[in-house]
């Protein structure tokens, strides 16, 4: 499973978020945002966490898509 932020700053915090809570995951460079002319990045993690992983997005206030790449 992915969540894809804007920026490769809100992708650190995405990280550094889920390994405070004990989730394992990886940062990755997506060509998704080139369309509207900017960069995306994703934060990959095992598909188990995900409701974890958007409530603690969503209380931290970070915008974020999901992708099930």
């Amino acid at each position: 499973m992915r969540v894809n932020v804007g920026s490769v700053n809100t992708a650190i915090r995405v990280r550094k978020l889920l390994m405070r809570n004990g989730i394992s995951s990886d940062i990755l460079k997506s060509d998704g945002g080139r369309e509207r002319g900017g960069c995306t990045y994703g934060v990959t993690f095992d598909d188990v966490y995900y409701f974890d992983v958007v409530g603690m997005l969503r209380d931290a206030g970070i915008g974020y898509t999901v992708s099930n790449e």
